[in-house]
């Protein structure tokens, strides 16, 4: 993912209220599982 990307998606969570580091950690994660076509 791009920088330019990537700060367009965190801007995005912390104007709906993710504020917290693992919340970011949280949705990184799953962002990255997908891509990545692992599961849990």
């Amino acid at each position: 993912m791009g920088q330019k990307t990537r700060n367009k998606l965190t801007d995005y969570w912390k104007n709906h209220e993710v504020t917290k580091e693992n919340e970011f950690a949280i949705l990184t994660n799953i962002i990255h599982q997908e891509w990545a076509g692992i599961t849990c």
